[in-house]
């Protein structure tokens, strides 16, 4: 597959930052791509060469016992077992699940196993590229937040999926969403689309989230934690019966509900107002410092062209 468009992810500062460490020569980073088929296998199905494709950056069988069920990036074929981590990712470490057969997204040519599985067809259009990862991380956050009727859903982080997540909200049928941020552009953004939007300053997000939660509530955790040192308000948790949901997206679970909604004509996500910036690979180290430090207003790098 020939890359011709990628976004830098959150999770990519992880690795560019705190767990560098973890990387070795020849490690790729980006796992947020589109782009189109160069040549097929024989047990491709119906992609053929020159299709347009966006990538989950799960990789999954599609037929063993958690793809079946969903649950995609728990899939028994790529599960690091020699690692005690999950299935396989898209750009990241081997000691996190990279796989030895992918080259990701920030290269110009991609090989993916299982394409039947982990290409879904699209047009050449730069909003399909978030059905990736960000979109149906935002949707599934949602989802798991199992917002009641009338309930109130605070959504505490307003990057590229924080801001995706209460347009998805909206659309899922909850009647208040609240987003919650420190950053005044992200703030912006979600004001500029009719959020009800909170400006909370040196607060830790998931403390936050575990006082705010109202008793009996739910909360769903879309961030990735690399620690296992952070102490956890337990007390608080189990007097106030706390539900909490979490892990990694199952991307593929929720692609295809999501196609028709990014399809629309109206851009009723409107994911068209997500990229920021739109700059070349050979850019690649100063759109991830600009990420990183939340610099110009960025929210998503997008890194098109590439080959």
């Amino acid at each position: 597959m020939r890359v011709t468009s990628a976004a830098i992810c959150g999770s990519d500062l992880h690795l560019y930052g705190v767990l560098g460490a973890y990387l070795r020569r020849g490690d790729v980073l980006g796992h947020e791509f589109m782009g189109i088929v160069e040549e097929v296998g024989s047990a491709v199905g119906d992609l053929r060469s020159g299709d347009g494709v966006v990538v989950p950056f799960n990789i999954s069988c599609g037929h063993c016992y958690y793809c079946k069920r969903g649950l995609f990036a728990q899939c028994e074929t790529t599960q690091n077992r020699d690692q005690g981590a999950c299935a396989s990712s898209s750009g990241t470490p081997a000691s996190t699940g990279r796989s030895p057969a992918v080259r990701p997204s920030s290269s110009a040519f991609l090989t993916r196993t299982s394409a039947r599985s982990n290409c879904r067809p699209t047009v050449k259009d730069e909003r399909f590229s978030y059905l990736s990862d960000i979109l149906p991380t935002a949707w599934q956050g949602v989802c798991y937040a199992d917002v009641p009727p009338g309930g109130t859903l605070a959504v505490i982080g307003l990057g590229p999926v924080g801001q995706l997540a209460v347009r998805c909200a909206r659309r899922q049928g909850v009647e208040r969403v609240l987003g919650v941020d420190l950053v005044d552009e992200r703030l912006a953004v979600a004001a500029r689309h009719g959020d009800e939007v909170v400006d909370l300053r040196e607060v830790d997000a998931l403390h936050s989230a575990i006082e705010a939660v109202q008793r009996g509530g739910t909360v769903s955790i879309s961030g990735v934690y690399g620690g296992a040192t952070d102490p956890m308000s337990m007390m608080t948790l189990f007097d106030k019966g706390v539900t909490l949901r979490m892990g990694q997206c199952h991307v593929r679970r929720w692609t295809d509900e999501l196609l028709s909604l990014v399809a629309a004509e109206d851009d009723v996500l409107a994911c068209e107002d997500l990229a920021t910036h739109r700059l070349p690979l050979a850019d690649a180290a100063e759109a991830y410092a600009m990420f990183r430090d939340k610099r110009d207003g960025c929210k998503v790098v997008r890194q098109p062209g590439l080959g």
